[in-house]
């Protein structure tokens, strides 16, 4: 593939000897322009991969080129080597402020034309290939990101109705992709759900919930209780990853009237009571899952009833408060569960709005770290 020169000089022989002194470079094309109108509409035009430009020319000079190239982002990158007179080093040091790669004097002596000319010119272009090649990389690994994140939403549900449940939910990631995972299964005439947070963000971490979706899926089918799922769970990834990468969940099974629930470091769930008209914080934790090996699970039990709530969320909703400690936190979001409530029977996606603005200060959906949010709502 050929690299391709753009020469800028108002004189004629000033280009053909600097074509002369890259002669022995292979793969070259060159295109020439002789002021600085010129230089731009070339550089329009053509895939230029290098500059080589005067600096002191009539009209639109070498400065005005530059300016003018480097405020643009589609060629910003090109690399622009300058040249000028000998005693004209105050313009050379005012080119390389504005963004000029390299330069060289003129009028060039024979140990400029045979070496010095020559290899800065070829780590001038390596270095844009390579550039390029790596802008390249990183928009195919930015499009990858992208089908990663539509696959990642077809495995959270942002609501799904049930006989026994509706549930309901959001999923805000800090990055393209990220290590949040909930879920709400019916099953049996059981009602099963689970909210995992990963220690990590970014691909590994979204593979890792993609593997808590597996894991979870198939062992309720078999395992009768949140702790055994947890338990199950633990041995499961602390075998692969030996405590590498660890996650916080919350697994919980409602059962007739009974609501079975198991906390593997996560934050505490809670339950709004349609007949007390109170909110409980569900508090139990035990060790995350995958950080020791043969680690112990607990399930806890409580009774709920028709029009009773469960709400679990991730600890990245407070990481704007940092100046609070957890149990205020805790305080005031049961508070503003309870103040609330009452917009979850019409509209659950403004509560959880509602819970962002105030806990962590979102109105446009940007976060620092992942925040999954999640109501089931018991009939």
């Amino acid at each position: 593939m050929k690299n391709s020169i753009l020469i800028v000089d108002d004189l004629t022989f000033n280009r053909k000897q600097i074509k002369a002194v890259l002669k022995d470079m292979q793969q070259i094309e060159f295109y020439d322009a002789e002021d600085g109108f010129q230089a731009i509409k070339e550089v329009e035009d053509n895939d230029i991969d290098l500059i080589i430009l005067d600096l002191m020319m009539p009209g639109k000079d070498g400065f005005d080129v530059l300016r003018e190239l480097k405020a643009d982002a589609k060629y910003k990158d090109i690399p622009i080597i300058v040249y000028s007179g000998m005693d004209n080093i105050d313009s050379v040091n005012q080119a390389l402020e504005l963004g000029a790669y390299d330069y060289f004097p003129k009028p060039l002596t024979m140990e400029q034309i045979q070496f010095v000319v020559p290899v800065k010119v070829k780590n001038a272009l390596d270095s844009y290939v390579q550039r390029k090649a790596l802008l390249r990389m990183h928009e195919k690994m930015k499009l990858e990101l992208m089908l990663a994140n539509v696959l990642q939403q077809t495995l959270i549900a942002t609501s799904k109705k049930g006989p026994l449940a509706d549930m309901y939910g959001k999923y805000l990631s800090c990055d393209e992709i990220g290590g949040n995972f909930y879920e709400c299964v019916q099953f049996e005439d059981n009602v099963w759900f689970i909210m995992a947070d990963v220690s990590s963000h970014g691909v590994a971490a979204a593979m890792i919930a993609s593997m808590i979706k597996v894991d979870f899926t198939n062992s309720i089918k078999y395992l009768s209780c949140p702790a055994e799922v947890l338990r199950h769970m633990n041995d499961t990834f602390y075998s692969m990853m030996q405590g590498d990468y660890t996650f916080t969940a919350v697994v919980g099974k409602k059962q007739g009237n009974v609501l079975a629930f198991a906390n593997a470091g996560h934050s505490h769930p809670m339950v709004y009571t349609h007949e007390t008209d109170h909110v409980h914080v569900l508090y139990s934790k035990d060790k995350p899952v995958g950080l020791v090996e043969k680690a112990e699970y607990s399930s806890h039990k409580i009774i709920v009833s028709t029009e009773d709530i469960i709400f679990l969320y991730t600890d990245g909703l407070f990481n704007t408060r940092e100046q609070y400690d957890m149990e205020m936190n805790y305080q005031d979001l049961s508070g503003c569960f309870m103040n609330y409530k009452h917009i979850i029977q019409e509209n659950p996606e403004e509560f959880f709005n509602v819970v962002l603005r105030l806990f962590a200060g979102i109105a446009d959906e940007k976060v620092i770290d992942d925040v999954s949010l999640m109501l089931i709502k018991i009939h």
